[in-house]
This record gives C-alpha cells, sequence and structure tokens, in this order.
C-alpha cells in the first residue's frame, strides 16, 4: 500500500540535541513545530534555544560556578518573558523549573506586563 506524502508522517530533528518531532498524517502542521526556529544548524528546538539564550548571557565572563548558575537561570527565565510575554508566571516558573517569585522578578527587571499568576 503506498502512503501519499499528505499521509506521511512529518519530522524535525533539533540541530542542536538531535531530538526528533513527528505529526502524523491526521494532524496538518505547516512549518515547524510549535516554539522551534530555523537556524544554520537547521531546526532548534525551544529546550535548546533556551540553552543558547542561556550560554550567550555567560559566554566571555569570568564568574564563579554560582555566579554563571545564576545567570543562566536569570537568561532563561528572560528567554522565556522575552518569547511569550503573555503566559502566567506560574506557567513560566514551571516550565523554565524555577519560581513564580523569580519570573515576577524578571518581569519588573525588563519592565514586561502580563498575565496574572
Amino acid at each position: 500500500m503506498h502512503v501519499s506524502e499528505r499521509e506521511a508522517p512529518q519530522r524535525w530533528t533539533c540541530g542542536k540535541c538531535s531530538v526528533e518531532v513527528r505529526w502524523t498524517g491526521t494532524h496538518e502542521q505547516a512549518g515547524l513545530p510549535p516554539n522551534w526556529t530555523d537556524s544554520h544548524q537547521g531546526p532548534v528546538c525551544l529546550h535548546c534555544r533556551r540553552e543558547q539564550a542561556a550560554d550567550a548571557a555567560v559566554s566571555a565572563l569570568d564568574l564563579s560556578l554560582k555566579e554563571r548558575a545564576r545567570l543562566r537561570s536569570h537568561s532563561i527565565i528572560e528567554f522565556e518573558l522575552k518569547r511569550a510575554p503573555d503566559r502566567s508566571n506560574s506557567q513560566i516558573a514551571s516550565a523554565v523549573h524555577t519560581s513564580v517569585v523569580a519570573v515576577q522578578k524578571a518581569r519588573e527587571r525588563l519592565g514586561v506586563a502580563g498575565a496574572a499568576p
């Protein structure tokens, strides 16, 4: 039995971590999966986009391990706030494994309004 192109699963593989996402033929998806982006490495998943934001914040800085971890955490929260400012603080905190208070402080620091907690 021949599977038409429309019925064949659509697949994307992250160019950084190699995670694969597939849509079955029953679900139409145009373009990249939600929250993915195209880069010179090919498609990049949301997890790797967060890591890229954190890496960019700490690269070329002479920091202690504790300071580096803190800055990476702040960078990931800020990435999420810029990416989806309308999400609630609790949704963002849950997505990036941090506290609601940390998200609230980042919102204040960036001056980003958003949804209620």
